[in-house]
């Protein structure tokens, strides 16, 4: 396996890392907030973790891409 694809494989670890770490804290949220107002901080809540999972792939997917070329 070539150093480009280990560093390829730390990147995707890293994508599943932010995803899974996002819906923990949505779980997290939910469970802190209770379940009348879970609907409405739950939508606040996923649209934040959204932009930060989006920003994080944003940055490392074009480096998967290319570290796998």
């Amino acid at each position: 396996m070539t150093t480009g694809q280990q560093a390829a494989r730390s990147d995707i670890r890293q994508v599943l890392a932010i995803i899974l770490a996002s819906a923990l804290v949505t779980v997290a949220a939910a469970l802190i907030l209770g379940l009348p107002t879970i609907l409405s901080d739950l939508a606040i809540t996923a649209v934040i973790l959204f932009a930060i999972g989006a920003g994080g792939l944003a940055y490392l997917v074009p480096n998967i891409a290319t570290r796998l070329r």
